[in-house]
């Protein structure tokens, strides 16, 4: 035993820890680092699903956007193109050749062993459909709601393009102004006889406007003409005046088109047709207008569109318009006057061999309202698919668990005009 110098004993001990030191302090540090290793390890597995799961998002991203930029009928040939991609159902002829889309949603396109990040294959499997949007229990009110936007009727609207349709208005008014007076001027036996014929055809006076559509062979087109003729309405053996007002030759169109061409009628009653700011002093009171078909294998469209916020063609005067549409062998007349207007909307003027036969229809359509007081349509309403549900669904190459289901829509193309 050593002494320092403070006369106080000092023990050397170099004997070290026990073994229970050691097990205490071997319990110790797995108490704090099992739960450590345990959050490392969960660490570690949500990294794998995280990274997993972000490889399948933007590999459905990717597919969606590659599908959302395409047309059914480019999606279709794509799987003509290339081995890896797949589409369903198949062409009519069981087979699937480019640029011969002929069959209906929903459709369904499969695009095989895709690598994403990390050298991973998927699947991705796209279901183009339509019935998401076919609901036929929906609220009417519900503006809102556009879950039956593939069945509900609207308008089609189309564009008035003169190239191709007969646009006729002034025209059909040019002469009327000076009708009265140049019928007494063709009848008269003197000068003198002029200003009291004329009085005379103030009440009989009648004016026909007679539309023709007949296919032109010369020009392979379908001419359009329009001739209007004023008549004293007194004795059949009167002189009558003729003018050719209008002329058109309209490309003969597609197989594949539904009509052509089409009538726009802007018409103005004779009695509000302008000379100047007033209206003429001698209106026509009796309107005749014919439009007939000639026409084989196609459908004319007949707008007929009454100027000056005219609903119903009756006025104080009791003026009368006669409407009369032919065509393949069949005719219908209507008669406007104060009691009797319009059919309801779309009336089928020229028949076909069967209801369902409309390549050889002739349509009137007017903004007139009918007898009930119903407003005429200027369009016809159509049902149709507008809007596609996509689905793409992401599984690892060759086995069949879904990794991720991801939803889109898109605007339906030319496949489902």
């Amino acid at each position: 035993m050593e002494r320092s110098s403070d006369n106080k004993s000092i023990i050397n001990d170099n004997l070290g820890l026990s073994i229970v030191e050691v097990l205490v302090a071997v319990a110790i540090l797995a108490i704090v680092f099992v739960p450590l290793l345990k959050t490392f390890t969960q660490a570690s597995t949500i990294n794998g699903r995280a990274q997993k799961l972000q490889n399948v998002t933007s590999l459905a991203e990717g597919v969606m956007e590659d599908v959302k930029g395409k047309s059914i009928q480019e999606l279709h040939d794509l799987a003509v193109e290339r081995a890896d991609v797949s589409f369903l159902p198949l062409d009519k002829d069981g087979t699937l050749t480019k640029g011969n889309l002929n069959n209906v949603p929903p459709y369904t396109v499969t695009y095989e062993n895709v690598t994403a990040t990390q050298g991973i294959t998927y699947d991705a499997v796209v279901t183009i459909a339509t019935e998401n949007y076919k609901n036929k229990d929906k609220d009417a009110d519900d503006i809102g709601d556009v879950s039956d936007a593939n069945i509900r009727e609207l308008p089609q609207i189309n564009k008035v393009d003169s190239n191709k349709n007969a646009v006729l208005s002034w025209e059909l008014n040019k002469y009327d102004n000076k009708a009265l007076e140049n019928l007494a001027a063709e009848n008269s036996v003197s000068d003198s006889d002029i200003a009291t014929l004329k009085d005379s055809y103030k009440d009989t006076a009648e004016k026909y406007i007679n539309i023709e559509i007949k296919e032109d062979s010369e020009t392979s087109s379908t001419k359009v003409s329009c001739e209007v003729e004023y008549k004293t309405g007194k004795n059949a053996s009167d002189k009558s005046l003729k003018y050719l007002v209008y002329t058109g030759y309209f490309v003969e169109p597609l197989a594949s088109e539904p009509a052509g061409p089409d009538i726009y009628l802007f018409y103005t009653l004779s009695e509000n047709v302008k000379d100047g700011a007033s209206n003429i002093a001698d209106p026509i009171k009796k309107e005749n207008i014919k439009i007939e078909d000639k026409t084989t294998g196609k459908r004319h469209n007949v707008y007929f569109i009454v100027q000056d916020g005219i609903n119903k063609l009756s006025t104080y005067n009791g003026s009368e318009v006669t409407i009369n549409v032919s065509g393949s062998g069949y005719s219908e007349t209507v008669s406007y006057d104060k009691f009797s207007i319009i059919p309801d909307a779309i009336t089928l003027l020229a028949g076909a061999s069967t209801p369902d036969d409309e390549s050889d229809d002739v349509y009137f359509f007017s903004n007139l309202k009918d007898k009930n007081g119903n407003s005429g349509e200027l369009f016809n309403s159509k049902s149709k698919d507008r809007i596609y549900y996509v689905t793409v669904e992401i599984k690892e190459h060759g086995k069949p668990e879904v990794l991720g289901t991801y939803t889109s829509t898109m605007q339906t193309g030319a496949e489902a005009e």
